[in-house]
């Protein structure tokens, strides 16, 4: 059996020197601090919320349909 992958938190550092921790999971921006260490924090209790991630793949498919028309 295969166990899901976890949600990988890569950061951006923003032009006002603050950063965002995104969930490359659910592609969700889940925190934004001044300090990068800060993040830590959010990414260990976040959760993605599946009806964020249904959403995004219902709209990609619709966008590719309505492309390919």
């Amino acid at each position: 059996m295969l166990l899901p992958l976890p949600p990988f938190f890569p950061h951006r550092r923003n032009t006002d020197g603050s950063f965002d921790s995104i969930c490359l999971k659910c592609l969700l921006t889940i925190a934004h601090e001044r300090n990068e260490g800060d993040l830590a924090k959010y990414e260990r209790y976040h959760v993605c919320n599946p009806s964020v991630i249904s959403q995004r793949v219902f709209d990609t498919a619709h966008e590719n349909g309505r492309n390919s028309a």
